[in-house]
């Protein structure tokens, strides 16, 4: 079978239409992309509740810090449906969240 041509505007035209702006989805959660962010993962890409959180405290979160989505509707990134969740030592694996009571796995 021979290789299909394709045009350079039709090659552009399907560039654009696959862009989406930076952001993606992985295992739920929504993901931007932001190459200079501390915590990017190695395609440049951070969680977007992270970037959210981080807008409403005017500072990155650290490690220990998790966000945790209240209704846990991992693509929900309304400020009203964040809570950080502060993990430190050997607190990993199943916690109660305080707001919303409900368990969930830190990892």
């Amino acid at each position: 079978m021979r290789a299909r041509v394709v045009s350079a505007e039709t090659r552009a035209k399907l560039s654009a239409a696959s862009w989406k702006g930076g952001r993606t989805t992985s295992r739920g959660h929504v993901l931007v992309l932001r190459k200079d962010h501390p915590f990017a993962n190695a395609t440049g890409y951070v969680q977007e509740h992270r970037l959210v959180m981080e807008g409403i405290l005017g500072r990155y979160l650290t490690r220990g810090e998790k966000v945790h989505h209240l209704n846990g509707i991992k693509d929900d990134n309304r400020p009203e449906n964040l809570a950080v969740l502060i993990v430190t030592g050997p607190h990993a694996g199943w916690v109660l969240c305080p707001h919303c009571q409900k368990n969930f796995m830190i990892r």
